[in-house]
């Protein structure tokens, strides 16, 4: 079994089994980093559990998508320490969940014609 040091080595040598093995590793810090910005947000904590598996399946998903130079491609994914773009992904889908959330108060409202 690889240390994280050497899983983020071959990570960012462009390993997406590496990259994949980290996030892996990370699940319980990523839960619980979800279950602050749900505090923080409003959001029932139990979303966290959602929200994690929307994240690791948008890693997962950029990770294979193969993609031109011009656009983000899978191993600029893998440049950057895990951690910090499992943080990046999960605080942009809390948002998203967040904007859901408030679409759909606004929009219950309206056909309660509040």
């Amino acid at each position: 079994s690889w240390s994280d040091d050497e899983l983020l080595e071959a990570a960012r040598r462009g390993s997406r089994a590496a990259f994949l093995e980290l996030c892996v590793r990370t699940q319980v810090e990523l839960l619980n980093y979800l279950k602050n910005l749900c505090r923080r947000y409003g959001l029932p904590i139990h979303s966290a559990e959602d929200l994690r598996q929307d994240v690791l399946t948008k890693i997962t998903r950029q990770i294979h998508s193969r993609r031109t130079a011009k656009n983000k491609s899978s191993q600029s994914i893998t440049a950057h320490h895990p951690w910090s773009i499992l943080k990046t992904v999960a605080m942009q889908t809390t948002l998203d969940a967040l904007k859901k959330k408030k679409t759909s108060s606004v929009g219950e409202t309206k056909a309660n014609g509040l």
